[in-house]
């Protein structure tokens, strides 16, 4: 029997990844990145509108409309994405075939940027060859 075929019984195979260091090290990454993009998105955009406060020339509906407009905006992206990697490491710890393709794209997503580090540790943990055939068969 090949030592990186999944059992065959389903709970088998969920108990197998839940103790896939892979999966587990991908997921702790995954729920980290989607409380910050959480937060970030919460939090960026009246801290970006904060410096608007202080001028003098803008009116103050002005002023309110582009802290909606950012708040809005962030919001949306940030919990978005926070949202996504939330539900990719739940997915993963339901052993998900969808769920490791997910975290493959954001891993793929987050290399060329300043998360690179995170994406380079989900990559290598997720192509592996046991964690690649615990979720592809």
């Amino acid at each position: 029997m090949d030592p990186y075929e999944p059992p065959p019984d389903p709970e088998e195979r969920l108990i197998e990844i839940a103790l896939d260091s892979g999966t587990s090290r991908t997921r702790s990454i995954l729920w980290f990145c989607g409380v910050v993009y959480i937060l970030i998105g919460i939090l960026s955009g009246p801290l970006m509108s904060l410096p608007l406060t202080g001028d003098p020339n803008m009116s103050a509906s002005v002023q309110v409309a582009i802290l909606v407009g950012f708040s809005a905006v962030s919001c949306v992206a940030g919990v978005g994405m926070g949202v996504v990697n939330l539900v990719a490491a739940w997915g993963l710890g339901q052993g998900g075939k969808w769920a490791w393709f997910v975290a493959v794209g954001l891993g793929a997503l987050y290399l060329p940027s300043g998360c690179l580090p995170f994406g380079a540790v989900m990559l290598y943990s997720l192509v592996n060859e046991k964690t690649r055939r615990l979720f592809l068969g």
